[in-house]
């Protein structure tokens, strides 16, 4: 532990090496000519963003409760169905070396590798290469049936208090999105059906600018052609797929890879 003395210093220490960050990021932003934009908005939206964290969002505890026995009652029927396809009634689908076994042994799929360590893996990151690799094999998508429920049990639906506080950031992002992994990411269906208004008096309202990244990106290069698919209502992604005769995940990559 620190000597009181030396706790002062270190909090003088923290004080002043804060202060010299601020005046920098100040001069620096002035040069931009974005600190008026940095006070009235950035600031001013951090206030809000600060309150929103500390109220959280409501959440339906029966409906994710009933939620994971349902996803249960589906995992045991697929794990009966996985085992009765693969001929072994003692499989174990949590077994990570189980699963590799059945993914590159049995079925003979691609091996897939973590990055990280080199090793072959089974994770989730080797499941979705694979699922674009794989076609129409009913037990590789009993696998990825099972793989989601757990997911989204363990992931979505396990969240031990009657509200979610979402640790909303737009500090942590490059572009100024939201960050929030809590409420962002959480997938269409039961997932979404947990967060409820306050009270009856209270909705939910959804707002997207529908691919705006497309839409400013075809007005800057004039891309008329894509800016007309827009206005259409049609799906850019698709769009440029159909186009050069691609599936829509390519259209997609090389829509970001033309933006990036």
């Amino acid at each position: 532990h620190l000597s009181d003395v030396d706790e002062q210093w270190y909090c003088a220490e923290d004080v002043a090496n804060t202060s010299d960050v601020y005046k920098g990021l100040k001069k620096e932003l002035k040069e931009l000519g974005l600190w008026d934009y940095f006070l009235n908005r950035s600031c001013k939206l951090a206030e809000v963003t600060r309150e929103m964290n500390r109220i959280g969002v409501n959440l339906d505890i029966f409906r994710m409760d009933t939620a994971r026995v349902e996803i249960a009652n589906t995992e045991y029927n697929l794990v009966e169905q996985l085992r009765a396809e693969i001929g072994d009634p003692e499989f174990n689908f949590h077994s990570t070396k189980q699963m590799m076994d059945l993914l590159y042994n049995k079925l003979k799929l691609p091996k897939q590798y973590s990055e990280a360590t080199k090793k072959l893996t089974s994770d989730a990151m080797a499941l979705e290469t694979l699922s674009n690799i794989v076609e129409d094999n009913p037990i590789f998508n009993l696998v990825l049936k099972l793989r989601g429920g757990a997911k989204l049990a363990s992931t979505y639906l396990s969240i031990k208090d009657d509200r979610c506080y979402p640790a909303l950031a737009t500090h942590k992002t490059t572009t100024g999105r939201y960050s929030a992994p809590l409420i962002l990411l959480v997938p269409e269906g039961v997932a979404r059906e947990i967060y409820i208004p306050d009270n009856k008096d209270m909705e939910f309202y959804y707002a997207d600018w529908k691919q705006i990244e497309f839409i400013l990106y075809s007005i800057i290069t004039g891309q008329t052609d894509m800016l007309d698919a827009a206005h259409a209502g049609l799906d850019i992604h698709e769009w440029t797929a159909s186009e050069l005769d691609l599936e829509r995940r390519e259209g997609k990559t090389l829509n970001f890879g033309l933006i990036f």
